[in-house]
C-alpha cells in the first residue's frame, strides 16, 4: 500500500502498483509507458496518467488497443474523488483508444489529451463515455471520434470531430472543428434541467453521406445555440431540427 505525502511524479517505463494507492489531497502524475493498478487507486487531488514517451499509444478499456492500458478492472480501481483525471499528455503522438467490455462511468472530471498541434494523435472512442454531471474535455490535434457522450460540461477539440452518437450534457457542448455526423444525432445539453445551456459549433457540419444523417439540437428554454460554419455545406443532412433554444445563430449557411 502507498500513501503520498506530497504531490509526486512518478516516471518509469512501466509503473505497477500491486496494492492500494492513496495519493490524499496531493496531486500525482504517473509517466509510463505501460501501466498495470493492482488496487484502489483515490485521492482529492490531480490525478494524471500520461505517457513517457511522446508517441506511445493509449488504450482505456478491455477492447481497446493500446501499449499504456487501463482495462476494465484496472478504471474499476479509479475511486471518486479526485479534483480531475487527465489520461494523455499535451506532447504526446500516439492514438488513444476508448473500448470497454462493460460499460464504464468515469466519476470525476475526465480529461483526455494528445498534443494540440501538428501531430497529435487521434483520439477514437468506440464505446460511450459518461462522467454523470462531471466535466469532459477531449483535446488534440488529431481526428476525433466518439460514441454517445454524457457528461457535465463539455468541450471536444479536433483537427475534424465525427459524433456516432446522441450527446446529452449537464452543462455547455463546446465544438472546436469541423463536425461530421456519423450517424443520426441528438445533441442536448438539458441533462440537468430543461433551462439548458449554451450549445457551441466553432466550424462546420455536415454529413457522411449526403441526406442521410439528421442532426437534432436542444438547448433548452434560456440556453444559445451557434454555429459558425455552414451546416450541410459539402454533404447535406437530412433533416435538421432545432428542438428548443432561447436563441439560435447561424453564421454561414
Amino acid at each position: 500500500a502507498v500513501t503520498l505525502g506530497a504531490a509526486t511524479t512518478l516516471s518509469a517505463s512501466s509503473i505497477t502498483t500491486g496494492s492500494t494507492f492513496n495519493a490524499s489531497t496531493y496531486a500525482a502524475t504517473l509517466t509510463t509507458d505501460a501501466i498495470t493498478i493492482g488496487g484502489n487507486l483515490s485521492g482529492s487531488g490531480a490525478l494524471t496518467i500520461q505517457p513517457k514517451t511522446d508517441a506511445t499509444t493509449i488504450a482505456l478499456g478491455s477492447s481497446a488497443t493500446g501499449t499504456l492500458k487501463l482495462d476494465d478492472t484496472e478504471l474499476g480501481y479509479l475511486q471518486d474523488g479526485f479534483s480531475s483525471i487527465t489520461i494523455g499528455s499535451t506532447t504526446g503522438t500516439g492514438a488513444i483508444a476508448v473500448a470497454y467490455t462493460t460499460p464504464y462511468t468515469f466519476t470525476d472530471p475526465l480529461t483526455i489529451q494528445s498534443k494540440s498541434t501538428s501531430g497529435g494523435g487521434a483520439i477514437t472512442a468506440t464505446s460511450a463515455l459518461n462522467t454523470g454531471t462531471n466535466s469532459l474535455t477531449i483535446s488534440t490535434y488529431g481526428a476525433v471520434s466518439v460514441a454517445a457522450i454524457t457528461s457535465g460540461a463539455l468541450a471536444i477539440t479536433g483537427n475534424g470531430i465525427t459524433l456516432n452518437g446522441d450527446v446529452t450534457t449537464s452543462g455547455t457542448q463546446t465544438y472546436t472543428g469541423a463536425v461530421t455526423l456519423g450517424g443520426s444525432v441528438t445533441a442536448a445539453s438539458t441533462g440537468a434541467s430543461a433551462n439548458g445551456n449554451n450549445i457551441s459549433f466553432g466550424s462546420t457540419i455536415n454529413g457522411t453521406s449526403a441526406n442521410t444523417q439528421s442532426l437534432t439540437l436542444n438547448a433548452g428554454t434560456t440556453g444559445v445555440i451557434n454555429v459558425t460554419g455552414a451546416v450541410g455545406g459539402s454533404t447535406t443532412l437530412a433533416t435538421l431540427t432545432l428542438a428548443n433554444a432561447y436563441q439560435y445563430t447561424f453564421n454561414d449557411t
